[in-house]
């Protein structure tokens, strides 16, 4: 079962050797009670601790079931320990900040074995030693005699064959030495038992057999054993197909527990870890505030300058830019004065588009969704609102729009919609509080637009019949709320007398007073209702409705579609009008603008036009915005191509056969082809983004060497608990527990230690966010600034648990590195 052949083993003391066994051969029975006795320092510990797999014979071999142990790996030694060996030590040797119950079931943990059955098994072997009502209890709270009995328990719970006892009544008064010798006695019948004793009273009572060493050498033996001779087999695999293996959860439940004993440290450690935490987290919440107030202003900024593509413009861009000459010195020393080019220059950034309906089809409206506020287009048509007005017993029907629904002298807006959301106005509710009512939902109904103030232009009201308004007028909601107008269409507006059409208004050019109540009462007007009472909301610094008067796509598209079947616009299409004006009938007279140009103006000016002449684009920020030009600028490189190269095949030659001229034409036609857009936000706000994120990084970079500090500090409080269990590295690896096992005991201290941490400075970072919040928004009136983001919070929680893993790596695999003979004799 256990044989010794010329086990010798030596101990190197500075530049000495000391022999502590000088050729131990000896054999076991299967189950004997075997008493070791010999004067201090005869090698009995040592005996027993090579035994035990604790340590390694210098020489000779030791054989397990008829298996040599020479070449014996550590994992092979681990599982000896753990199946097939159990220790009771002379001081217990237990771990005092779990509970008994917990001691026991350690071994067990390391078997692989389910938790239930680990409490079960752990609950019946002290039940046999009799402790059945102590399981809860710490060892402190133990008896001496009690203590030992948990120590047999723990070695005899994974059912070992051999049962190592090195002085186990050393500590103990006589009553109770021989009432764990009784226990070991009776536990002699059903396996091996080898004693270290010094007490040979009790080793004559109770032994089996005695062995009496002197010197490092078996001097006598009292019943000694030799095995028949058998095939000596060469440990191909393990003593036991079991592997030891120590779990996460256990080696979590071991570094909680003693950290739990040291909870004054524990929390003073984890405060100090948790500094460098809170200075990146507040400056994590301070940085997200400022992008996502910067965010905000983005989008409203670019809400009022969007991307503008227009059929007559200029690059605003190209013309802040502007160099007089690039070919002169700046400063220059001499007294010549030059000539800036300014005119030549203004006329190079003229901007012409040749917008068509496929580009609308095609290009802007496969501009990606999530890229998007929004899409306005504006058509040049004249907007035709009228109201009624009553003075005495007369009716009037005056204006209360002015100019096309491109501009309308900002008093009327279109409003920016997503037509892809079911609610349409998403982005506008985040701009705009609901004062009173609602946004519109059909085309007939549209919203006032009152300022930060609560005010509104007094020409808006004196437009919508508030009279001689002033400063010191003021209104309730309920005098706009219900207010009505209406939209007056073409066919009622304009009436044919045969030869020409007749304005039913006073004034062909400013259109300021219908005729007659018939035409504002006429089937073909749209009601108009103020439905909604709307506001720029505190945390918007500039709204996208430049206007007083927001109103919805649908009521441009219902007028368009009313007035692109209008008699007027029919009459102007037929065959044979193309060249006549259908105010008088006549033909359109050549003069600084063509005859086409005029019809084109007029057919605008009546909404007889279907293809926008200005598209507005909305990105949601800067980054979408530098997106959609790229694609618009990928666009415009895929048309100037295929222009070129449509008229290279319309002249039926290639580019290599073409003259310069023709190249020069070719690469006009290119140019033609590309439709060109505004930015004029672009160069007014493109830095802010690099500059926040710069100041962050710069911020993080301090805030860190505080969290790296913290650390190493984490690092040597790690390492000094090392030192506290030096015992229990001891303990573990004698009941089996690997090397990585201990590891991973230290390494879940520090991970504990680190969450704890990043935890700790989470929590401080977000009650430290309320008062921040409330001095930032007394200084600069910007309401809840610093905001911690969830993902912020657990990727610093992580950031905590790694960096204190990392730093307790070190310290881990210098416990990893223990002896354990000397770890279980450190105090």
């Amino acid at each position: 079962m256990l044989k010794l052949v010329n086990i010798t083993k030596n101990y190197l003391t500075g530049e000495n050797t000391v022999k502590a066994l000088k050729g131990i051969s000896v054999e076991f029975r299967k189950n004997e009670f075997v008493s070791v006795l010999g004067p201090s320092g005869c090698g009995k510990t040592t005996l027993l601790n090579i035994i035990g797999g604790l340590d390694r014979y210098t020489s000779g071999d030791m054989f397990v079931n008829n298996k040599s142990t020479k070449d014996f790996t550590d994992s092979e030694w681990d599982s000896y320990r753990n199946f097939s060996i159990g220790f009771v030590f002379q001081t217990y040797n237990l771990i005092s900040h779990i509970s008994v119950l917990k001691n026991v079931e350690l071994a067990l943990t390391l078997s692989g074995i389910s938790k239930a059955e680990r409490k079960a098994r752990a609950l019946k072997a002290l039940t046999d030693v009799g402790l059945a009502d102590q399981v809860s209890k710490k060892p402190n709270q133990l008896s001496g005699g009690q203590m030992q009995r948990v120590a047999i328990a723990r070695a005899l719970v994974n059912n070992p064959d051999v049962l190592l006892a090195d002085e186990p009544t050393g500590a103990l008064d006589s009553a109770t030495s021989y009432q764990i010798m009784d226990i070991l006695q009776s536990i002699s019948k059903e396996r091996l038992i080898i004693m270290v004793t010094h007490n040979p009273t009790i080793s004559a009572l109770y032994s089996t057999r005695v062995i009496k060493l002197l010197d490092g050498l078996v001097v006598d033996d009292s019943n000694p054993y030799v095995s028949e001779a058998v095939k000596v087999e060469k440990p191909t695999k393990k003593v036991r197909k079991e592997k030891t293996s120590m779990s996460f959860m256990t080696a979590l439940s071991l570094s909680l527990g003693n950290l739990i004993t040291k909870k004054a440290r524990t929390i003073l450690t984890a405060f100090a870890g948790s500094i460098g935490i809170i200075g990146i987290a507040l400056v994590l919440a301070l940085s997200t505030g400022f992008q996502s107030y910067i965010d905000k202003m983005e989008a409203d900024t670019l809400a009022n300058y969007p991307l503008t593509i227009s059929t007559s413009s200029f690059d605003y861009s190209q013309i802040m830019n502007m160099r007089p000459n690039t070919d002169i010195p700046e400063y220059p020393d001499d007294n010549i004065i030059k000539v800036n080019a300014l005119r030549e220059n203004m006329m190079d950034a003229l901007i012409s588009n040749d917008i068509t309906d496929e580009y609308i089809d095609e290009v802007i409206k496969n501009i990606p969704q999530e890229l998007l506020n929004g899409i306005t287009y504006s058509y040049g048509a004249n907007f035709n609102v009228y109201r009624e007005l009553v003075i005495g017993s007369d009716y009037y029907y005056p204006k209360v729009s002015t100019g096309g629904n491109s501009a309308m002298f900002e008093q009327w807006t279109e409003m920016i919609e997503d037509d892809a959301l079911a609610d349409k106005y998403q982005f506008l509710k985040t701009q705009y509080d609901v004062l009173e009512g609602h946004f519109p939902t059909s085309p007939s109904e549209i919203v006032l637009v009152v300022d930060s103030y609560n005010q509104i232009t007094d020409i808006m009201l004196m437009n919508l019949g508030f009279f001689n308004a002033s400063s010191t007028d003021t209104y309730q909601y309920s005098d706009f709320l219900g207010y009505k107008c209406k939209l007056i269409l073409n066919d009622a507006l304009y009436g044919f007398d045969g030869t020409k059409f007749v304005p039913n208004y006073s004034d062909l050019s400013e259109a300021t007073l219908l005729n007659s109540a018939a035409v504002y009462n006429d089937l073909d007007t749209v009601e108009l209702e103020i439905v909604g009472i709307i506001r720029v909301n505190e945390d918007t610094s500039s709204g996208a409705i430049t206007g007083s008067i927001g109103y919805s796509k649908g009521l441009t598209d219902l007028m368009l579609s009313e007035s692109m079947n209008s008699e007027i616009v029919a009459w102007m299409n037929e065959t044979g009008h193309e060249t006549l004006d259908p105010f008088s009938g006549l033909p359109y007279l050549a003069g600084e603008t063509t005859v086409e140009e005029q019809r084109l103006e007029a057919l605008e000016f009546l909404g007889g036009v279907a293809t926008p002449n200005q598209v507005n684009i909305f990105p949601v920020d800067f980054d979408a915005k530098e997106v959609i030009k790229a694609y618009l600028d990928e666009e415009n490189t895929s048309a100037n191509a295929e222009a070129v190269a449509k008229y290279y095949s319309d002249l039926g030659i290639t580019a290599v056969e073409a003259t310069p001229a023709q190249k020069e034409a070719a690469e006009t036609a290119g140019t033609k082809a590309e439709i060109y857009y505004t930015d004029l936000v672009a160069t007014l706000v493109s830095s802010i983004n690099t500059v926040i994120k710069s100041i962050t990084y710069v911020l993080i970079a301090f805030t860190a060497v505080s969290l790296v500090v913290s650390s190493i500090m984490i690092g040597i409080i790690t390492y000094i608990s090392v030192l506290e269990r030096t015992k229990e590295i001891g303990i573990l690896r004698s009941i089996g527990a690997r090397k990585k096992d201990i590891s991973r005991v230290f390494n879940a201290e520090t991970l504990i230690i680190g969450f704890t941490a990043g935890l700790f400075g989470v929590i401080t970072t977000l009650l430290l966010i309320i008062p921040i919040n409330l001095i930032l928004n007394h200084y600069v009136e910007i309401p809840n600034l610093a905001a911690l983001k969830i993902y912020h919070g657990l990727l610093l929680i992580v950031i905590s648990m790694a960096l204190t893993l990392t730093a307790g790596i070190i310290p881990s695999r210098i416990a990893a590195n223990r002896d354990p003979v000397v770890a279980l004799r450190t105090e």
